[in-house]
Formats: structure tokens, sequence, C-alpha cells
């Protein structure tokens, strides 16, 4: 009776210590097994998260992807430099050996097109197509990389592989693209129908809308009738979806099952965030869930749409912060993880990085729910960085990337 009073105490003082000691004496009754032996028995360990010739930790990966049409590649920051080199691994490993043909990016179709007609014909700047209002985590080096190993891959005489934008975000510059597609009468007709969505700000009142969104829903079928290229139809649909503020990530879904439905396109390879291409509704913004972007392909696809999130346990990352009215970039330290976080049990194992898949049959600890922290491109403040949801993880994802340690992307002036 002494002893239980005494930890009791002792448990009053030194709580946390106490929810990670209780939390793991009742997660090593599970099976007999502890988490720490599960995943050193059932995860992939990853060699590097850095580019490397050596794809032989990654080929596990690829029963897990054999069915697939969509991968999403998404990150539980927007600015962690390992989310982003393995990208730089994966998404080259999946050109060659899964029959990857595009590279899907969150963000806007119109930017991201300029730097599909480098990839496609090595004209351009993708470095100065990276610049992307309201979008600076896609400009860093690891991205501009990934661009660059894609062009070489084309410029070789492999199997073309292109890039696009999923985001109907930016209208005018989507418009833009879609106009200069086409010739003659037809492009004078399209700018004109268009024109008006130039002059649209918060205060426009709402008859001019009304007349300018018919304007702008008269430009597709003008390019059916006049039979226009399927490039050029998929992007005036996306200036409908901005005209009309279509939800962004039930936008960003069609827009990829656009892609995705052609028949010999190949495979298609999505780069988001986690929130946005996870499988089930998202908590992020609503207690009560968001349809996401991932959970529309899901229900599209089934199996063969194939999530792989990511999650880290500590470290810095970039983010951008409201201060004195002006939005400023910088590093900020990832918040403390509580002590049943999903990353604070796989770091039991002492894999510094790791792939841990979520099909099949899981021990409880790996079902059930526990926090997870995930970061957007904004901070509320220095000590206010990252958002804990809790969420059954293999729900979300059909595997995770674990990193022990995040670092900040390496952004481009």
């Amino acid at each position: 009776m002494r002893r239980a009073l005494v930890l009791a105490l002792f448990c009053l003082l030194h709580s946390a210590f106490c929810i990670r000691g209780f939390a793991a004496a009742k997660l090593r009754t599970v099976r007999g097994e502890t988490p720490a032996a599960w995943l050193r028995a059932h995860a992939l360990p990853l060699a590097s998260v850095e580019p490397s010739a050596d794809e032989s930790d990654l080929a596990p990966l690829l029963p897990l992807i054999k069915d697939a049409r969509i991968i999403a590649l998404s990150d539980a920051t927007h600015g962690t430099h390992e989310f982003f080199s393995i990208k730089q691994r994966l998404i080259p490993f999946l050109i060659k050996h899964a029959n990857v043909r595009t590279v899907v990016f969150e963000a806007p179709y119109g930017e991201i097109e300029a730097l599909n007609d480098y990839v496609k014909t090595g004209n351009g700047d993708p470095a100065a197509a990276l610049h992307i209002d309201d979008y600076f985590f896609w400009n860093a080096e690891e991205v501009l990389d990934t661009i660059h190993w894609i062009r070489a891959w084309n410029a070789a005489g492999n199997p073309p592989v292109e890039v696009t934008g999923a985001d109907a975000y930016h209208t005018r510059t989507s418009i833009t693209r879609v106009v200069s597609q086409l010739d003659g009468d037809v492009r004078t007709d399209a700018a004109r129908a268009y024109d008006c969505v130039s002059n649209i700000n918060v205060a426009t009142a709402q008859w001019y809308r009304d007349s300018c969104h018919a304007s702008v829903m008269s430009v597709r079928p003008m390019l059916e009738a006049a039979h226009a290229p399927f490039d050029v139809l998929h992007g005036a649909r996306i200036v409908e979806q901005g005209e009309e503020s279509l939800a962004r990530d039930s936008a960003m879904a069609e827009n990829i099952a656009r892609l995705a439905d052609r028949s010999g396109s190949g495979n298609y390879v999505v780069w988001g965030h986690n929130e946005h291409f996870t499988r089930t509704a998202s908590t992020l913004n609503d207690p009560s869930g968001t349809k996401t972007a991932g959970a529309y392909l899901a229900e599209r696809y089934g199996s063969a749409y194939v999530a792989i999130g990511t999650i880290a346990l500590r470290g810095m990352y970039n983010a951008s912060e409201l201060v004195d009215g002006q939005w400023s970039v910088g590093q900020y330290a990832m918040t403390d993880p509580p002590p049943d976080d999903y990353a604070v049990t796989f770091a039991t194992a002492g894999l510094a990085r790791m792939i841990v898949p979520l099909r099949g049959a899981l021990p409880s600890w790996l079902a059930l729910p526990h926090p997870i922290r995930v970061g957007g491109s904004n901070v509320h403040s220095r000590t206010d960085t990252t958002e804990t949801l809790i969420e059954e993880l293999p729900k979300k994802f059909d595997a995770v990337i674990y990193v022990e340690t995040s670092t900040a992307t390496r952004l481009r002036p």
C-alpha cells in the first residue's frame, strides 16, 4: 500500500513520465510485442532521405503501390527538408519502376504549366516559375532539383513525364494559359469572354458577377465546338472552378481525376499536404470534418488510390507568420509531442527514418486513435506552430514515412 502511495505521489509530480510509462506498459500487452519490436519487424528502414543511386531500400515499397493509379506523397508540414528530399528519391523511383508519367502539385494550374513547358521542351526558366504568390514553399532547392531531374529524364528519350498543378486558385494566370493556346477568332472570343474576370473585386455588384459568370461558362462549350485539345479544355474547366470559388479540395480532386481517367496516360504522383490528400475527412479546420481531395479520390478509385503520409518527432520547418501586418517567412520549431503521439511511439524503434505500412493486420496500438501534429504554410506565433489532431493513422494513409528530426527546406530567394 505504501509503495502504491509513493508511486501515486511521484506521478502527481511527474505526470508526463507516468502517462508515457503507463501507455508503454499497456502497449506491451498487445500480442506480447512492444511497438518497438513490431516496428523493427514490419517497418521499411530508409537508408537515407537524400537522393541516392542506391534504390534497394525503396524496392519493398513496390508491392504496396503495385495496383495504384494515383499515389499521393504528402507532407505533414510544407517546410520540412526531409519530407521534400524523400520526394527527390521517391518520384524518380516511381517514374522508373511504377509507370508514373505525371507529377501533380498542390499548386495553381497556370503557374505550374510553365514548369511543364520546361520539362517537356527545355524552354523557360524553372527557377523563375517557382516564384508563385501565396505558395512560397514550392520555391525550394529540393523542388527545383526534382524538376531538373524530370527534364533530364525526358531529354534522354525516356517515356515522357509531365508536371501540372491541381489548384484552381490564381484564375487570371489560368486564363492567360488557356488563351495562349488558342488561335484566330477562337482566341479573340475567349479572351473577350474572360475579360470581365480582371474587373471583379470585393466591391463588385452581384449583377456584374452573374453576368461575368455566364460569360466565363460560355468559353468551354465554344472550345468544344472548335475541337480544342484536351489540355485546353482541362484549363478552361479550371478557370470555371476559380470563377465559381469551388471548394478547393473538391476542385483538386476533380482535376486530378480528369487527368487520371484518360486511357494510356500512365500513373500519377500527387505532391501536397497530409491534410489535403488523406483518405479521410480532415479535422484541421473543422472538428466535424472537411472532405479532402484524398477522400474524394479514395471514394472514386478505391485501392487504386494510395496515400503515403509523413510525420516527424521534432525539429524545425519553414513557415510564414503575420507580424505587424506583414507576412514573414522563417524557421519555426515544431511543438513538443504529447506522450501518446504516434511519432513518440515510432521513436521507440530506434530508427531515424522508416516507412510504416498501414495495410493488413495491425496491432491495436497502431490502429487506435492517437495525436498527430501537422503544420501548414503559416503559423500562429513562435510558440504556436503546429496543430495536434487525434487521428486513426491507418484510416488516413496506406503508409506513413517517419523521420526523427525535421530540418527546414532549402528555400530559394
